[in-house]
C-alpha cells in the first residue's frame, strides 16, 4: 500500500501557480509533480477561493457593514458605488499598485 503524502502550502502555491501560467496541460503538470490531476484541481479551487472570499470581505466591510441601508434600492446603488471605486480608483497590490480597469484594458489612466 502506497503511503500517503502531505504537501507544502509552498508546494501547492507553486504547483498552482505553474497551472495558472497556462504553459503545460494539467495532465503533464500532475505527472511531473506525480500529483493526481484531481488533487491539483482541488488546489486550484482552493486558491480560487481565497481570491473570492478576500473580494467578498472587502465589499462587506467597506460597502454594508458601514452604512445602515433601509432598502434593497440603496443597498444596490451602495453596492454600485463601491464597485466602480474599486475597480476605477483602488489600486491594488496584486496588480503592481494599478486598478483592476487599468490592468484589464491595458493601459494606466491620465489624471
Amino acid at each position: 500500500m502506497k503511503k500517503r503524502r502531505s504537501f507544502t502550502p509552498e508546494f501547492k502555491t507553486q504547483v498552482v501557480l505553474e497551472l495558472l501560467r497556462e504553459e503545460k496541460e494539467l495532465n503533464q503538470l500532475a505527472t511531473e509533480h506525480e500529483i493526481a490531476p484531481n488533487m491539483l484541481r482541488n488546489w486550484k479551487k482552493e486558491d480560487d477561493n481565497v481570491i473570492v472570499e478576500r473580494f467578498f470581505r472587502t465589499l462587506k466591510y467597506d460597502a454594508i457593514y458601514i452604512y445602515h441601508y433601509v432598502t434593497p434600492k440603496e443597498l444596490r446603488a451602495g453596492i454600485n458605488r463601491f464597485m466602480k471605486l474599486y475597480n476605477k480608483e483602488h489600486p491594488h497590490q496584486a496588480h503592481n499598485y494599478q486598478t483592476p480597469y487599468e490592468v484589464y484594458y491595458g493601459f494606466k489612466k491620465v489624471a
